[in-house]
């Protein structure tokens, strides 16, 4: 992400903070930054896209950040667990303005889109609790493993409501320390003979959320195909330009029905651009459409 787009976002994050997201338009948001209105447009769409980049930054930061503490080689597992949840901490209580004014206007309604990415950084969260506590605790934790990371989920969310929400002066350190150590007497309770709640089946769209979010993709997909090939039927064109643009219609349709995790992404780019440049007024809102799934869910 350049300068420009990282000033772009703290900016509207601040707005949107102390303003409401409603209340903020992308011409305040301009004028704060210190860019164009029209520059903004060249590396967000809408209000909205800007909007989502805000998590996307934030949630992208917050990793990058937790997996440095994986390079400390002088940190025992314990340490390196505490100090993971520890920028946890500290990333979501430097966003509590933030965080507020989600509450407030409940923003999680604005599209399908922003949902799923909300839930992708959820079970992505969801399965590195359950990486680090198979690692802190091996073998004998497999089979609650599931459980163990919802009730080590449970436990961030709710002190971070304590001190995000009602402001209760919780040492973020001590309280790193604390839920391990609560994790850990859980852990110590294991029994053998103990059925787990959840199990791999019941949680499959956490565990394998990336397949689960690109099979729904290429439904999407193929839906946005059979728009643009009935545009370009019913669209005024000679029939060569009629006939390209329902072949490579054809085309990237067996490409995504083939398999799409298996499928070449140069073919779907190429059969796209070639779609593109056939210059099919009718069909340029799809194709943009298009363009923008493949780049969310199969470009990395």
């Amino acid at each position: 992400m350049s300068d420009k787009q990282t000033r772009i976002i703290e900016t509207a994050m601040k707005l949107f903070s102390q303003k409401g997201y409603h209340s903020t338009s992308i011409q305040e948001i301009a004028e704060n930054s210190g860019i164009a209105k029209g520059s903004i447009y060249n590396y967000f769409s809408s209000k909205e896209d800007l909007f989502m980049s805000i998590f996307k930054h934030y949630h992208e930061r917050l990793f990058n950040k937790v997996s440095q503490v994986e390079q400390n080689e002088t940190l025992s597992d314990h340490d390196m667990f505490a100090e993971q949840l520890y920028i946890q901490f500290q990333q979501f209580l430097s966003q509590k303005d933030f965080i507020h004014m989600q509450m407030r206007q409940q923003i999680i309604q604005l599209n399908d889109e922003f949902r799923d990415y909300l839930f992708k950084a959820r079970a992505e969260m969801f399965n590195w609790y359950c990486q680090r506590i198979r690692q802190l605790y091996g073998p004998k934790t497999e089979k609650s493993l599931l459980d163990l990371a919802t009730i080590l989920s449970a436990m961030i969310r709710e002190y971070m409501f304590y001190i995000i929400v009602e402001d209760k002066p919780i040492d973020l350190k001590r309280l790193a320390h604390y839920i391990i150590a609560r994790l850990e007497d859980i852990v110590e309770g294991l029994k053998d003979d103990q059925e787990p709640l959840l199990d791999s089946t019941m949680m499959d769209n956490y565990i394998h959320v990336h397949d689960h979010q690109k099979k729904q993709a290429c439904t999407q997909l193929l839906g946005i195909l059979e728009r643009i090939e009935t545009l370009s039927q019913e669209a005024e064109l000679d029939s060569d330009k009629k006939e390209k643009a329902v072949a490579s219609v054809n085309a990237l349709r067996e490409e995504i029905k083939e398999n799409m995790e298996k499928s070449k992404l140069v073919v779907v780019e190429s059969l796209l651009f070639f779609l593109q440049h056939l210059d099919i007024p009718e069909a340029e809102q799809h194709l943009k459409e298009f363009s923008k799934v493949m780049k969310t869910h199969f470009k990395k």
